[in-house]
C-alpha cells in the first residue's frame, strides 16, 4: 500500500496525477475502454478512444518536457531511485531469510 512506501516515493509527483493528464485519464476514459471491451467492433468507440489517447500523449509529453527543465530534477530523481532500490533490497533480504529458515534442511543438501 502507498502508506508503506518510503517518503521519497510517497512524495514524488506521479505523471498521471498532473491535472492536465488526470483530466483525460479518468473515469470517462475507463468508460471508453469498457465500451470497446463490450463491443470490439464499435468503430465510433475506437475512434473516440484513439483521439483521447492522442490528446493524452500530447499532455504527457508537455508534462515530461516541463519536468526536464526543473532545477534539482536529477537529485530528486536519484533520491527516488535509491529509495526504491533500498526498499526492494530490504524486501528481497526478508524473503531470502525466510526461505533460508524455512527450507534449511533442503538448502543443507546443496552445501
Amino acid at each position: 500500500a502507498e502508506q508503506d512506501l518510503p517518503e521519497a516515493i510517497k512524495n514524488f509527483d506521479v505523471l498521471k496525477r498532473e491535472p492536465k493528464v488526470a483530466a483525460l485519464d479518468g473515469e470517462e476514459m475507463r468508460k471508453m475502454e469498457l465500451a470497446i471491451l463490450q463491443n470490439p467492433g464499435d468503430t465510433k468507440a475506437q475512434s473516440e478512444l484513439g483521439e483521447r489517447v492522442r490528446r493524452l500523449q500530447v499532455e504527457y509529453t508537455e508534462v515530461i518536457e516541463d519536468r526536464l527543465q526543473r532545477d534539482g530534477r536529477m537529485a530528486e530523481w536519484m533520491t527516488v531511485i535509491k529509495s526504491g532500490c533500498d526498499d526492494f533490497r530490504s524486501i528481497y533480504e526478508q524473503v531470502f531469510k525466510l526461505i533460508c529458515s524455512s527450507e534449511n534442511s533442503g538448502i543443507d543438501e546443496y552445501d
